[in-house]
């Protein structure tokens, strides 16, 4: 994939809302959206490092969605400056291959 798709995938899978609050915009043609993309493309320049960051982000949501948690996921640019997907790489509980109904 190129670097845009990268992106756009990442950016389709993270959440618009969660009950009580916006994570982000609904498009990625927007300010929100160009920070953010500066920032991913940043953070996926080491090869490899797209797959780590989806697979961490879907671990995530997966659960979160299982535990009733969605709550609590952060604004998209907080999860992107806190590198939280790092703690969602080894999640024993999730299979490799599921989807999320977001």
């Amino acid at each position: 994939k190129d670097l845009d798709g990268k992106f756009l995938e990442f950016w389709g899978s993270y959440p618009i809302k969660v009950p009580g609050r916006v994570l982000r915009s609904a498009d990625a043609d927007t300010q929100q959206g160009k920070i953010v993309k500066k920032k991913y493309l940043s953070i996926i320049k080491k090869p490899g490092t797209h797959e780590k960051v989806m697979k961490g982000l879907l671990n995530e949501l997966a659960t979160r969605k299982k535990d009733g948690s969605m709550r609590y996921m952060q604004m998209i640019e907080t999860y992107l400056n806190q590198c939280t997907f790092e703690k969602y790489q080894d999640d024993t509980d999730i299979k490799d291959n599921f989807t999320i109904d977001v």
